[in-house]
This record gives C-alpha cells, structure tokens and sequence, in this order.
C-alpha cells in the first residue's frame, strides 16, 4: 500500500503508474491518493506517477522495491509487563520513519542501525508466543514466522544463605518464582552477572556469588540475560575470619 501526498487531487478514478505498470487507485482526500504497487523485482526503483484519465500523468517521483527478512533475535522472550530491548538480524532494514517492528498484533517503532540490524523494545503482553515481524513502511511486514515468547514476571524472595566471602565461591540458593531452566537464567549479585550453577525448580536455583567488597548487595535473577528481577533482597558481604595465633 503506497500513499501518494499531491495537490488538486479530484473526487475522480485515479490511475497509478509504477513504472510501466498502472494500478488503479483511491482518492482519499484533496491531497491524499493511495495504492497497491504491483509486483517488481527485488531493489528495483521505479517512478510513481498519478493520472485521472490514465493518460496525462503527474510528475515523477521515485519508489524503492525492497523485501525485508529476519535471520536472527535476541532474546527469544521477555516479561508481559514488556519493555525488553529485543536485537533483530536479518537483511534490506531501511533507515525510513516507517520502520517497525511487530509483537502478535502491537507495532512499535524500530531503531535502524544497520541494513542488517536494529533493536526494537516489546510492548506489554500476555503469556504466550507471538509473531515477531518486521516492516520498512509500516504496512508490508516480513513473514517468517519468527515467535518471541512473553514469560509471566519472576521475582527473588528469599535467599540462603544471605551473606557471602568477600573472596567469593559462596554458594547462595535463591528462592522465588518463575525461572526458567534456559541458557539466559542468570544472576545479578549488584552489577556483577553470574551463570545460574544449578536450576532446581521454578522456584529455586543456585548461583555462586563472586568476589565484592564488604557490605550488601541486591541479588536478582533474569530469565533473558536483560530484564532482570527488582525484589532488593540482599546479600551482604563480609571478610573472612583470619586466624592469627593458636
């Protein structure tokens, strides 16, 4: 679908040329006509004219076939409550106003990055999986299917135990809800990221805590390696006792 902005548009059968090829049209308003572009060829740019009388036709303007395709997205899911920075690969991105991306039936504005990636943020949602779609004029969108699933909200409750070795290597289980058992569970000991050591239940996984600094730090969980967690539950770190005489 092509919207065609012009002047002195009249309440009357409009013709659209592509090229070679002329499409009939619709008037929309005074300065408004729209259009479905017939196929072509991939990367091809053709001339767009408008005609009342598919004869005399307007002024050229220029127009770009391009198909857009996704290859690749991280992460694979995020909360329902959305905001999840989500990362798309794939080919013919265009840095246009028009580039979107779509969750199940929500579109959001994309950030172009490249012709081969953008980041686009998930709006809020149920839990389930929807197609994931791309669009360079908000309209033709990508078709391959892609799922991005929509996981219920974790949280951190309580953990034991909740304190650690300043030196690091104390095991802490954490217990909450709703982790996964996937390769993006991860803990948070205040900004330092750790790899989940043993997922036991929805509720329960363990975490080595690394090395800090004495005092306390918030420990939280993600299931995607980005949407972390906010319960504050803490871990509080202490140097260990030294031995100096027997």
């Amino acid at each position: 679908r092509v919207q065609v902005f012009a002047n002195n548009v009249q309440e009357a059968p409009v013709f659209c040329k592509f090229g070679e090829e002329v499409v009939v049209g619709e008037v929309l308003d005074s300065a408004l006509v729209e259009c479905y572009a017939p196929a072509q060829m991939q990367g091809r740019v053709v001339k767009v004219e408008i005609s009342h009388d598919n004869a005399q036709f307007s002024n050229e303007l220029t127009y770009l076939y391009q198909d857009v395709s996704i290859s690749a997205f991280y992460p694979a899911g995020g909360p329902i409550s959305g905001g999840t920075e989500v990362n798309v690969r794939g080919s013919g991105f265009l840095s246009l106003l028009t580039l979107r991306c779509r969750f199940g039936d929500e579109v959001v504005v994309a950030t172009w990055v490249s012709s081969e990636e953008l980041w686009c943020v998930a709006p809020p949602g149920s839990e389930q999986e929807v197609d994931l779609e791309v669009s360079n004029n908000d309209f033709d969108f990508s078709s391959e299917g892609n799922k991005f699933e929509y996981q219920a909200g974790l949280s951190v409750t309580r953990l034991m135990p909740s304190a650690a070795v300043t030196s690091g290597n104390t095991p802490v289980t954490v217990m909450g809800n709703n982790f996964l058992n996937s390769s993006g569970l991860v803990c948070r000991f205040g900004q330092q990221v750790v790899n989940v050591a043993a997922f036991i239940s929805p509720f329960r996984i363990v975490c080595w805590a690394p090395a800090g600094v004495p005092g306390p730090v918030s420990l939280e969980v993600s299931n995607n390696k980005r949407d972390f967690s906010s319960n504050a539950v803490t871990v509080v770190y202490f140097d260990p006792p030294v031995v100096s005489i027997i």
